[in-house]
């Protein structure tokens, strides 16, 4: 029998969250009057959420996103703003983005509906028995109004975060950066642990216990260890799908990219759900990511992805990546699209393994100062690398794209250049000047300069003099020009390459 002071609530959203808070309420009859609603499903009794939060004090709604949250607000027929008694605070507990949560307080504020924006963290577990983390903002009346609403889902941090909508979305979108990479790291290492022959319970009763645990780590390794030893894409239960943390971590990458944050993690972690999502595992518990690695092994990404190529130049005429990795490591299977220059800046020893009509692995010897041409554009080139030499594997790679409007039909003919290759759309030249060495020439044509050692060049053209830096591996565009003149400041040897786009 309910209580004649019994609060009424009304829960908006009956997702692993939704379901797990509004069962904490209804099991306490003498203190709530509980009423709920979900739009996905469009659970009875009530017809709509206009129905269910009618006469309710308070709303909390716990759904997917601001699209969601929107519909189940004011919608023009079914919304709970047009309930013949709307609720006094509307307790949104979803993952908004921030101006999303601005936004929609500032809607209901005009219409007399307080709002805080109060997102939860902490998982199922903690939603059934009151423990989670609550990111509270807005006004203080309506704070006040929903405190013991709040108090009984969990913990708030009252007056900390702030008077204002959108500043608990913003802590709230902290707090799923770290927990989306988190999650993605602890399926990445559990991986590692797996290929490496490790005992996986072993692995995770060492370091729950040690500085490497999160909690991520120790709250989805269990399930992740489920899928690895059996061999299975998804765990049996779903606490937390997948799906949410794309959206989730959406809003991060978003975040970040307003607020011109570099977010390479963030991104790379949402980049590991979209796969699971592609995989079909939406729906399933987020620590199916871990199955997602399995896929990622065997996958071709294209050369920009490729972590050990990394793009240092590019321009509508051509694009350089510079690759370099160490004996005993190998570059992930990638795709070239391009014909490419390869000018090599070790000598090393390093496997290739192409895939063709038929896949086939060589060994090969490459010298310091040697240059290959790479035509790929037509038939594209998969294939890895691994370096099996004493020295690191070392090269760039430049990529020919188009060619410029501004090209020389005559070989160059000039003091310390030497023609070391000629293709249809390249020549490339090997330059050396010595220790206080000096080489003035004319470079008619737009080329991309590779140094093979470093080097310290006093650069002059017409009656402009300056001084450049370079470390072996670095590159420089150069558009024509009429006439210049380079000389070698430095303490030794200066070695570069050329490469002449015709």
């Amino acid at each position: 029998m309910n209580n004649a002071h019994a609060v009424r609530v009304c829960f908006l959203g009956l997702g692993a969250m939704g379901s797990a808070m509004h069962s904490r309420f209804r099991t306490d009859s003498q203190n709530w009057i509980v009423s709920a609603y979900d739009p996905v499903t469009c659970t009875n009794p009530y017809a709509s959420p206009k129905d269910a939060a009618n006469s309710a004090e308070f709303c909390v709604i716990s759904v997917l996103n601001d699209q969601q949250t929107r519909d189940a607000l004011f919608h023009p027929v079914t919304g709970v703003i047009n309930a013949d008694a709307p609720p006094t605070v509307v307790i949104s507990t979803s993952t908004l983005a921030p101006n999303a949560a601005l936004s929609i307080g500032q809607q209901l504020s005009q219409l007399g509906i307080g709002f805080i924006d109060a997102p939860v963290s902490g998982g199922v577990s903690r939603a059934a028995s009151g423990q989670l983390s609550i990111f509270a903002s807005g006004p203080q009346d309506s704070i006040t109004k929903a405190h013991k609403v709040l108090r009984t889902l969990g913990t708030t941090i009252d007056g900390l975060i702030g008077k204002e909508w959108g500043l608990g979305s913003r802590l709230k979108c902290i707090n799923q950066c770290l927990a989306g990479v988190h999650i993605a790291v602890a399926a990445e290492a559990l991986n590692l642990a797996h290929e490496g022959g490790l005992d996986l319970d072993m692995v995770y009763e060492t370091i729950v216990k040690a500085a490497g645990n999160s909690w991520m780590f120790e709250d989805r390794g269990k399930r992740m260890i489920e899928c690895l030893k059996e061999e299975k894409m998804s765990a049996n239960e779903v606490k937390s799908a997948v799906r949410i943390f794309v959206k989730d971590l959406e809003i991060v990458v978003n975040e970040c990219e307003r607020l011109n944050v570099e977010c390479r993690l963030s991104r790379d972690a949402l980049n590991v759900f979209k796969k699971g999502v592609a995989l079909e595992l939406g729906m399933c518990d987020d620590s199916s990511v871990c199955s997602v690695y399995k896929q990622l092994k065997s996958e071709v990404v294209e050369v920009y992805d490729e972590p050990k190529h990394e793009l240092v130049f590019r321009n509508q005429f051509c694009n350089a990546l510079r690759v370099r990795f160490d004996p005993g490591m190998k570059t992930l299977t990638h795709i070239h699209r391009k014909n490419s220059v390869y000018v090599f800046l070790n000598s090393t020893v390093i496997r290739q393994r192409v895939i063709g009509d038929k896949v086939t692995e060589h060994v090969d010897t490459v010298d310091a100062g040697e240059v290959r041409y790479g035509v790929h554009k037509e038939q594209h080139l998969v294939h890895s690398i691994e370096c099996v030499g004493e020295n690191p594997m070392f090269c760039v790679d430049v990529e020919l794209v188009q060619r410029p409007v501004v090209t020389s039909e005559c070989v160059l003919n000039e003091k310390s250049h030497e023609l070391v290759k000629e293709r249809d759309l390249v020549r490339v030249y090997r330059l050396a000047l010595d220790v206080g060495e000096d080489v003035e020439c004319v470079y008619a044509f737009c080329s991309l300069i590779v140094f093979q050692t470093d080097a310290e060049i006093e650069m002059q053209c017409g009656s402009y003099r300056w001084n450049a830096t370079y470390v072996k591996g670095d590159v420089q565009w150069r558009d024509p020009v009429q006439r210049s003149r380079q000389k070698n400041i430095g303490a030794s040897r200066v070695e570069c390459y050329v490469i002449e786009l015709k």
